[in-house]
Parts: structure tokens; sequence; C-alpha cells
């Protein structure tokens, strides 16, 4: 082929680049692309100035790359003549014609090649046009094979030559450390070839889930004809034997490939997959993840449309032009060919493959992201990508691939597309959720054979992402940016018939949905539930149903469809019929989730059932950006018949949208008549409101939803104050309300807050002097951050407090002066709180009473109210129970409590969070149903259940059969009688300087990690114990006997230091120098032991008196006596604890004689929702315990301070 003097001349090799500034524009068309800013003193080499001098070189001068050059240069041409019309119109912007001036740069994509770049008559001048790309290559065994490194095209995939540059492909990427080529574990059913190359069956083979090897995974169109399956009728026959010859065209290719390969297996979905079976079906589609990214390559058979066509068909052909070349000292035969123009000005076209059958379908989406490394089939040649980029047969060369899960955050490291490398560091998560979002988009359009597959077909996907993100999966969303999902916008979307996704999510639509709001923006409403049904166990897969209950404002919309008909002949309109709010139509945008391009009869019909219905904006995000804010929302009407609503679309307001309900600014208001005229005229309002010097009665009957925080500041001390309204539902912010603090000079004022209609609240806070505080709501009120009353930074005080919610995050009362006569009562019907309950430095508070309380997640701590004597719970599980120097009379009732522990607050982890139960000053402690303590799930040893310098002379504990933490008795001075009687498991027991406590036995507890008892015990009895895998420390009176100890544990059943020290009948005995050896060191010893964690059952008594079965009276009784006798035991206790106090089950009791207050119910009591009144017994109900050589505890008087 002849080259014109100009080409001859040009250094194919050595050619400059494309200035680093310069950007392409996209214009949808293949050979419309312009550059912005390229300067002129980058121009590269100068080639033919005008288009007669580029036509008289191709055509007199027979130059081949100007031929080439002249054909995308004409296709060009006809391009802008094809569209001139349209701008002429004016329905589309007008493009510049080239002017012809040509000069060369180097190819950008990668590979080996130029493109040709013209100047246009662009009117600012600022633009050039990309008018032909020319690739270059040259055959394998050519000189300049080392230099350039393009190769012609194979016509077919199946070829000798084909097949080595595959497996020269493979080979190299065998050396790369991040494309792990190495042995897997094999999927479930894999194909094995055999080892006979040119054997011409294969078979089915079921693996035992443990084996490890190499398999290829098959990415191909099933198209619409039936093809060679497995169904559980031919399970056996194939796992017998499959003749090669029965296989469809590309089964048969494939297989061809993986012998050349030497690869054993195969995985292909219709024959490893029981087809017709669904439990087989959602078992092996929830492993897609597992069996792409471990098979050692995957082979993509893109350019088919079913699968008859296979791998291996003919390739769309190229005209090349061969040319004589010199590099240097080398010279050699080069081969031209045009290249696809918008693939090389886009690069992302080239990997994204959007022109081939497979790219088309969605099941193929997570088929080519998942694999570490891809052969891709193609219409145009053969494509391989790893994790070192992507590469074709003619040289084009990127160091990127297709989006893939192994280049994410968490994953390998990612490499960029070049428009990226100035990008901003970002935080992994988010840039996670930005590529889930970016998938979707890539997803949503694409077909699936059976639409139910929407989500199972990228169910692979939503598991890795689950995994890298620590995030929950809702219905194609994720839970921690639920808001954000929700606002998806459908582009060229519409509803499939059959349900397979509720309406607020993405999978509920065909087209494409676009997610993620790139402004910074604030959360206006709250995910209070969410609620999802699966059809099958995959939790990626389909679902039935889903709910979300969400607190947001809704600002009503009006729809206008008296003329909107796309019906009609020569009806004009835009995709949606009009909409607006009630103050504007100009500043708000709204987008159905159809349009009428797509489906004008169903688009009318949805729209004239609209017609008379209440539709609403439902307002979730405040984003903020260069031109002020802007709320994002969701389109809904009410589902007939309910309380329930419907998405049908996507709305954006700005403020003026929303008129005079909104404002930037707080808003001070000084007039009663103000609060009650912005009330009535703004259902919705939006801005903060402060209150001053309002009169006393506050109505804000009107306004539905306020977006924003109410502060009050009252200024008329001694005073009265209602806030009211029947109306308000939600409330985004908070509402404060601070009392007259410092300028009350007589009784402080009530407060009374009635808000009937109120179910959400972000926070409400009662600060600084007021009298009685009522707040009366919703029943089903939510405070997601919580409810506070506290002194803040002046005086506080008040009388009663009435909390009527079902929800909140948290309830504080603190610093607070209750200044009611004969003392003040806190109650709450708050059933449920998210974190905890503080109840701290009150004074005058006499009784607490939450007897709806049925879980606080984390923390009950009521302390330091020197004047509480009554606390009622009627909890059920909590965290951390923490009642603690209070009244020295303080009574504590929680009758329904069954769970202490297992968790703690994070934010206490690293400063000593506790978890369990913590008891300290009480007169009377009733936890009659509380059968398991937990430690902390991050720390067990934070966990306890403590009963430390209480004053009650019997503490009882029929139902605790677990205690997998401290159990801890501690200095408590009356303590004589202590029951345990199904303690069965303990980690840590510490019983110390109970001065009283004589006796205890446990008989039903098996196993403990450590025990550690000191005090004057006389008789210890611990007959069932199995194993103690820690240490075990005794110290009792010098009457207590050791020597059944010495005999049973030292040896059998304590793993860890023995120690037991008493009255001896042989010299004491002890095992590892870790406990003290002088009975003088008994006061300081009894450190706590640490323990693996374990699991168990717990049970146990102890008694003062000196009956029962001690160890020295029956050291002679061995193992096989000691089940009698702890059965025995445990019905002697039983009746006892029944037949001394003579009360009904559930009573909470103390006696009146001094030294012998008590903590007991019995185990078989009823639940009670707490107990209301204390009752008292005579003295002679009471069996004395007591021991005359100790001091006698002082009288109820003193007790109480």
């Amino acid at each position: 082929m002849a080259l014109c003097d100009l080409c001859k001349e040009i250094p194919w090799d050595n050619l400059p680049t494309a200035p680093p500034d310069s950007w392409p524009s996209m214009s949808g068309y293949p050979y419309l692309v312009d550059f912005h800013h390229w300067p002129e003193d980058s121009r590269g080499y100068l080639h033919h100035q005008s288009l007669d001098a580029l036509r008289n070189a191709a055509g007199n001068e027979s130059c081949g790359i100007c031929s080439l050059i002249l054909t995308q240069v004409e296709l060009c041409q006809a391009e802008l003549e094809e569209l001139k019309p349209q701008w002429e119109a004016g329905t589309i912007s007008e493009y510049g014609w080239p002017l012809w001036e040509m000069w060369i740069v180097k190819r950008e994509v990668g590979g080996d090649g130029f493109w040709v770049m013209s100047t246009t008559d662009d009117t600012f001048k600022r633009n050039v046009r990309l008018v032909a790309t020319i690739g270059l290559c040259v055959d394998d065994g050519d000189p300049l094979a080392p230099i350039i490194r393009g190769r012609p095209v194979e016509k077919y995939g199946g070829t000798s030559k084909a097949i080595t540059r595959v497996c020269d492909w493979v080979s190299a990427c065998n050396e790369h450390p991040k494309c792990s080529p190495g042995d897997k574990l094999l999927p479930y059913r894999v194909v094995d070839v055999g080892d006979d190359p040119e054997s011409p069956y294969a078979k089915l083979r079921e693996t035992d889930g443990q084996e490890y090897g190499k398999y290829i995974s098959l990415s191909y169109c099933w198209g619409t004809e039936p093809q060679f399956t497995t169904t559980k009728v031919t399970l056996e026959e194939r796992k017998r034997q499959i003749a090669i010859s029965d296989l469809s065209q590309t089964h048969q290719d494939v297989i061809k490939l993986a012998r050349e390969l030497h690869v054993r297996y195969l995985w292909i979905d219709s024959i490893c997959i029981c087809q017709g079976d669904y439990d087989d079906w959602e078992r092996e589609s929830a492993k897609m993840l597992s069996i792409y990214a471990n098979s050692y390559i995957t082979v993509a058979a893109s350019k088919a449309k079913d699968h008859s066509e296979g791998l291996f068909s003919e390739t769309t052909p190229r005209e090349y032009k061969k040319f004589e070349y010199r590099s240097g000292e080398t010279s050699g035969q080069v081969m031209a060919f045009n290249l696809p123009i918008d693939k090389e000005s886009g690069a992302s076209s080239y990997v994204s493959l959007p022109d081939e059958p497979l790219s088309d379908r969605g099941w193929a989406l997570q088929e080519r992201v998942l694999p570490y490394r891809t052969l891709l089939y193609t219409k145009q040649q053969m494509f391989f990508e790893c994790s070192e980029g992507f590469r074709g047969e003619d040289g084009t060369v990127l160091d990127w691939r297709f989006v893939n899960v192994h280049d994410m955050p968490d994953g390998q490291d990612q490499k960029k597309k070049p428009e990226d490398e100035e990008a901003q560091e970002e935080d992994p998560k988010a840039s996670l959720y930005q590529s889930w979002y970016s998938l979707l988009w890539i997803y949503g359009p694409r077909k699936l054979t059976e639409p139910s597959d929407k989500l199972p077909a990228i169910s692979g996907l939503a598991s890795i992402f689950a995994k890298r993100l620590e995030d929950e999966y809702v219905v194609g969303l994720w839970r921690s940016r639920l808001l954000e999902g929700l606002v998806w916008q459908s582009l060229e979307c519409r509803r499939v018939s059959e349900y397979r996704a509720p309406s607020w999510s993405w999978a509920s639509m065909d087209g494409i949905p676009g997610l993620g709001v790139r402004a910074p923006y604030e959360e206006v409403a709250r995910i209070l539930d969410v609620k999802v049904d699966l059809k099958g166990t995959n939790i990626y897969g389909e679902v039935t149903s889903g709910k979300l209950k969400i607190q947001a404002p809704m600002e009503r919309l009006y729809l206008d469809v008296k003329d909107w008909d796309p019906t009609k002949p020569g009806f004009k309109y835009d995709n949606n019929p009009p909409i607006r709010t009630a103050h504007d139509e100009a500043h708000a945008r709204f987008d159905f989730d159809f349009t009428a391009d797509d489906a004008p009869q169903e688009a009318l019909k949805i729209v004239k059932t609209l017609e008379g219905k209440e539709l609403f904006a439902l307002i979730l995000l405040k984003a903020k950006d260069t031109d002020g804010e802007t709320y994002h929302s969701v389109v809904v009407k009410k589902v007939d018949g309910g309380e329930e609503y419907e998405r049908l679309g996507f709305g954006l307001l700005d403020e003026k949208a929303l008129g005079p309900c909104s404002n930037d600014e707080t808003s001070t208001i000084t007039e009663a008549t103000q609060v009650s005229s912005l009330a009535a005229s703004c259902p919705t309002y939006t801005g903060d409101l402060h209150l001053i010097n309002v009169t006393r009665t506050i109505n804000m009957t009107g306004v539905e939803t306020l977006i924003g925080d109410i502060t009050y500041n009252h200024d008329f001390p001694d005073e009265y104050v209602t806030f009211y309204s029947s109306t308000l539902k939600n409330v985004t912010g908070s509402l404060l309300m601070y009392g007259a603090g410092g300028k009350i000079t007589k009784t402080p004022g009530d407060l009374n807050i009635t808000l009937p209609a109120l179910r959400t609240i972000d926070g409400l806070g009662v600060y600084w002097g007021w009298g009685d505080v009522s707040i009366n709501t919703d029943p089903k009120l939510n405070i997601p951050k919580g409810f506070q009353i506290s002194s803040g930074a002046s005086q506080s005080s008040a009388g009663n407090l009435y909390l009527n919610v079902t929800y909140t995050y948290s309830i504080g009362v603190s610093g607070v002066d209750f200044q009611a006569t004969g003392g003040a009562l806190f109650t709450s019907s708050a059933e449920k709180v998210e974190r905890e309950i503080t109840i701290f430095g009150n004074s005058g508070i006499k009784r607490v009473e939450l007897d709806d309380l049925k879980f606080v997640n984390y923390t009950v701590d009521v302390k330091s109210n020197p004047d509480l004597d009554y606390i009622s719970l009627s909890l059920s599980d909590v965290g951390l129970l923490r009642v603690k120097d209070n009244g020295r009379d303080t009574h504590l009732s929680v009758p329904n409590l069954k769970k202490l522990g297992g968790r703690s607050d994070p934010a206490t982890h690293t400063s000593g969070g506790d978890a369990g139960g913590i008891f300290r000053d009480l007169v009377n402690a009733s936890l009659p149903l509380l059968s398991e303590v937990h430690g902390d799930d991050v720390d067990w040893f934070k966990g306890k259940l403590n009963f430390t310098s209480n004053f009650f002379s019997e503490l009882s504990l029929p139902s605790l059969r677990t205690a997998n933490c401290t159990l801890g008795i501690d200095e408590n001075i009356a303590l004589n009688d202590l029951s345990v009687p199904r303690l069965n498991y303990v980690k840590d027991l510490q019983i110390h300087d109970n001065p009283r406590l004589l006796n205890f036995t446990a008989n039903l507890l098996k196993k403990a990690d450590n025990i550690n008892m000191t005090g004057p015990f006389t008789d210890v009895e611990f007959f069932g114990l199995e194993v103690i895998t820690g240490d075990f420390y005794l110290a009792g009176d010098k009457t207590m006997d050791c020597s059944w100890f010495d005999e049973h544990f030292l040896n059998h059943i304590v793993q860890g230091s023995y120690k037991c020290v008493g009255n001896h009948t042989k010299p004491a005995t002890e095992r590892k120098p870790s406990t003290p050896t002088d009975e003088a060191d008994l006061e300081d010893e009894g450190s706590k032991q640490g323990g693996t964690t374990s699991s168990g059952g717990g049970g146990g008594s102890s008694s003062g008196s000196n009956g029962g079965l001690s160890t020295g009276a029956k050291a002679g009784i061995g193992a096989g006596v000691g089940v009698a006798g702890l059965i025995l035991l445990g019905l002697g206790a039983g009746f006892l604890i029944g037949k001394k106090t003579k009360r009904p089950p559930g009573a909470l009791t103390r006696t009146t004689e001094s030294g012998n207050q008590k903590a007991e119910l019995d185990g078989d009591g009823k639940p009670s929702r707490g107990v209301k009144q204390v009752h008292s017994v005579e003295a002679s109900e009471m069996q004395d315990t007591g021991k005359s050589e100790l001091p006698v505890v002082p009288a109820r008087a003193e007790l109480a301070g």
C-alpha cells in the first residue's frame, strides 16, 4: 500500500499526546465528538489542511491511511447533514462544522494508532472535533512485533492462533498476585470434561462441598429456544454421562476451550442447577458470588444472542491497509484499520460492550462483576480483563476494567478511570454506596426472561456489598442510607404487572433507577420500622411484601389532569401531568414512576385513577448546594381503606414551593395571635420557632408537621402554662420548654403539654423551674432522641412528672428539685426505651413507677436521689439495671424481669461500661423471675450481678439459673439468708464481708469458672458441682470443716488453684500459690478470677441458721448420696421459704423488727405490673436468724437517714 508524502514523514510509533486538560463531550451520535480546552500550541503533527487535499491523497495518491481517514470523515459529514434540519428547527442544539484543518495525535485509549482532529467553526473557537481514529497492528512474526503490540483479529475464535492467544493471556495473568488463579472450593455441581481432550463425553459431578480445584464458569444468553438442561428426572443420567454432541454450540465451545486450558471442570447454570426445582434454584442462585468469584476464569459469550451461536463464530470483518514502516533500525509491515470514534473518545464503551447481546441481560451483570478475570468473545474481537486492566487482540490496552467488586474498597486496590484521577479521597463506604448506585444504573434497563428475577439476579452482588458495607439489605436499598435510597428517580421506567417489590423500591420498576444525592444533605425524616417478608430463604432474593414506617413532613399536592391525554393525535405534553403544591408550581419538579412515552394508554389509565385522590410529597432530605436548599421527596397517595401510602414518583421542591410556611431563619414570636395565625395557615411549617413572652396558653392547632425546633421561654413565674395543639402530628426537631428558673418568687408554675395527635418528635426537653409537669400525647408517641428534664444552668423545681409516650430513645431526669407535697411521683407510659433511662441527683422525688415499661436496650440508672424510697419497673429485659445511693429506705420491685445483661452501651465500652445488675443501699429487692444474667457482649468481665452494702436481711433469687458474669454479694451488714435454689452455672462467684451470713447452699450448681468466698461461714454446700475451670477459694469460720472439699474438690473438680480455710481434720490443703496462705490475710483476699466464656443454667440457696445439711456434719457423704440430698434440700428450702413468710406469692415484705430487712419473692409468684405498696408483717412471722454476738442493725428511722 502506498502512502502520501505527508503520511510517510509521520513517526507513527512516537506521536505527541493530547493535552491533559482537554476533555470530550459526547453527543449521543457516534461521529460527533468534540474536545474542549485544546490549546492551539498542542496541535500535534499537522496533516492535510483541507478536505480537498485529503480526498486527493486518498484517491489520486492511493494513500491507504488517508483513505481510512476519509471513510470516517465522510460519515461525520453525513451525520451532520442528517441533523441539520433539526437544529434549524430549534429542536436540538447546533453542532459546529469542521473546518478540516487537521492534525494527528497519539491514540489515547492505549494501544497503537492515532487520532485525527479538526478545528470547527464553533462561535467561541474553543472546540475541536475528533474526525477519525486509526489503529495499527502487525503479525506475530513481524520484526516490529516487539514495538507494535496490536495483532490482526482472528476471524474465528476457535483457531489455533486464537486459542494460543488466550493461553498467553491466561499464563501472563497467572503471574499477577491479585488475580487469584489458584485452586478454589468447587461448586456443589460441576461439569467434568475429563482428562482425554478427544473424548466425546462429559458428565455432571456432585462434590461434597469440601473439594478444591479449578473450574471455568460460563456466562451466556439462553435465548428462547430449548437447550440442554438438568432436571430432577435427568439428574442421575447426567451424572453418568453427557454426550457432548447433544449440547448447544456454546456449551461445546467452552468444553473445547477448557480442555485447551487444561481445566477439568466447568460450571454451566442450565446443567449444574436442576431446572424447575425452585428449592435447588434458590439455593444455587444464592451462591453466585462464590461461584463466579472462585472460578479460574469466566468465559462470556458476549456476541451470541442465544445458546446456539457459540463462542467461536465469525467476528465483524475489518479492512486493513498495509504499508512499510521503519522504526529506528527495524522495518516491517504495519496494518492500519478504522476504530470506532465513540468508543475511542469514551473509553468506558470499550469495557461496557453496550452493543453486545449479553450486555442486555440482567443475570449477566453480576457474572461480569464478580469474577477476578473474564475472557469475552465479542462481535469485534476477543477481550481479556483482570485486575491489571483490559486488553484486546488489536492492541487496545486499558489499565482499568469494567466495574468489579474486587477493585472496590475492602477489596483490592481500586484502579480509577482517567477522568477520576483528580477526585478527592472519599470515605470508603461512601464510595461503596456510590458503586452500588452505579451498578443499579447499569442493571436497571437490562432484560430478564423471568421478571421475578429482578432481585435474585443481583443477589450475589448484594451479599458482598452487605458484608463490606456492614449494612442491612432492604429490597435493593441499604438500611443506614434508606432515606437517600428512597428518593430514587425513575428514568424511562414502568411498573411490572406482577408484584415483585414494594412501590418504594426501584426493584418494582423496569428501567433505569437514578440513585444517590451528590450534594451534602440532612435528613428531615426518620425510618421508624422496616418489615420485609421473603419468598424463600435468600435474604437478598425474592420478597412477597415490604412496608416502611416513616416519620416525615408531608406537603399536599394537586394534580391537573384535565387536558392531559397522551393518546390524542398531535398531543403536546411533558412526560408527566402537571402537579403543584398549594403555594407554587414553578419551584417544584415532580416525576412519576411512569412515562407516557413508554405506554400512553397505561399512563393515562394511571393518571385517571388519581383524579380526586389526595397526593402528598413525603419530604425526606434537605440538600444544600450553590443554588440554595432543595427538598428531596417522594410522591405518595393513600392506599384505599387504610393508613398506608403507595409511592407514585419523585419530587424536588425549593422553599418557595412551600410558600410562607417556610423560613430559613428562626422565627421569633411574642404574641399568642401570631402562633394561632401561623398554625392555622400552615399544615406544614419549615423552620425553627422561638416563642418568647407569649401568654400562658399557646395554641398551635392547625399545623400538622413542623420541620424544625420549637423553643419556649417561660417569663410568667408562679403561673401555669398550657402548650396545646389538636392537630400537630410530627416535629422533626425538638420541643424545648424553659421555665422561669431564678424568677420564681412563690410557687413554680405548672406545665401542661397536651398534644393528643403527636406521633413523632425528635426530642422533648423540660428545663429550669416548673411545678407539676404533665405531658399528654398520642399513646404511641415516638421520641427518637429522648426525653430530658433537668436543672440546666439555673434553678429547677417541679411537682409530679407524668410522661405519656410509647417509645423514646432515652429518658433523663436529673438535678430537679421536686417540691410536691408529700414527695413527688415520676411515672411514664413508655413501653420501649431504645437506649437508657437516667434518674439522677433529684431531690424530693419519692416514687418512680414505670409499670408499662417492657424493654430498655442498654441502661436503667437510678442513683443519688436522696429522698427516693420506692421504685417499680415492669420491664423484662435490660442491658444494665443500676439502683444505688438513693434513700436508705428504698424498695425495688421488678416483678417481670427475666434477663439482665448480654449487651452494654457502645458509648461506654472504652470507659468501663457495665452489663447486668448493680444494687446498693436497698431495704427490699424483688426479682422473682430473673433467670439469666450475662456479661457485656464485648467484654464479659464487665458483666456483673452485684448486691453491695444493702440493708435487707434476706435475698432470694428463686429463678436464677445462669450467671454468665460475676455474681457478687458483698458487705450487706444485715444479710443472713441468701437463696439461689436453681443456680446451675456461674462464671465468677464472689461472696465477701457479709457479717451475718453463716450458711450458703448451691446444690444445683454444676459448673463455675471461679469461686471466691470469705466470711463467717459455718456451712457451705456445693454437692452438685461437677467442675470449676478456674480457681476455688473458701475461707470461713474456724468451725467450718474443709475435709469434704479437700477430698472432692482438690483433685477432681477444681482445675485451677484450690484452697479451703476452716477447721481441718488434717493440715490445710492447697494447690498453687495463687491464694492466701495465712488466715490473717483473709480480709484483703478474694480477687476476682477470669475464665473462658461458657453457657449453662443456674440455681442454689443459703440460710443463716445452723440447720440443714452442713459440710462438717455430712463430710462423709459421697457423690452417690449427693443427688438424693440435693433433691431433699431443694424441697426443704422451698417449703421453708413458703412457710415462714405466710404471704401470697409475689408479695414484697419487710419486717418491722430492727435488723431483719428482707428481699425475697417466691419463685412461683405470678408476674405483676409492679408492687403498689409495701406490706408489713409481724416479727413473729419471720424466722429469727440473727447471731447475738453480732451488732444489731439500727431501727428503720435511722436506716432511712
